[in-house]
Parts: C-alpha cells; sequence; structure tokens
C-alpha cells in the first residue's frame, strides 16, 4: 500500500484535530474499498468546517466584520 502526504493550511490549534479526522475519513473509505465513493469524499469535504453556528448567524458575523475590513 503506498503513502500519501496531505499539506493543508488550517486554523492555528487545529492541526491534530483536522490530522485526526482526515485520518479517520480515509480509514473509512478505504474499509469500503470502493475509490469513487473514496473520491467523492474527498470533494465533499472542500470548505467544510465544523461550527454551533446555524448559516444565518455566519452570515450576520461576516456582515458586521464588513465594516473593518475597509
Amino acid at each position: 500500500m503506498g503513502k500519501v502526504v496531505i499539506k493543508i493550511n488550517v486554523p492555528d490549534g487545529m492541526e491534530e484535530f483536522v490530522r485526526r479526522e482526515v485520518e479517520n475519513f480515509v480509514k473509512t473509505l478505504i474499509e469500503k474499498e470502493d475509490l469513487e465513493e473514496l473520491i467523492k469524499g474527498f470533494r465533499s469535504l472542500k470548505g467544510i468546517l465544523k461550527t454551533k453556528k446555524s448559516a444565518k448567524e455566519l452570515k450576520v458575523d461576516l456582515y458586521e466584520e464588513l465594516p473593518s475590513l475597509y
């Protein structure tokens, strides 16, 4: 079996959490032995970060921060 090294940028302090989540995700998909499912799963991860806030709350936070960016 081959080895793959993935380099991604994550927020400070999240390195170990992201490493564990990616390893668990890959282990689960490899056990299924379905390459198409593995590829589909990785594509679905793009841009996802778990949060307890709703999409509406995140939009409100974003709009509140916009004036400080200018």
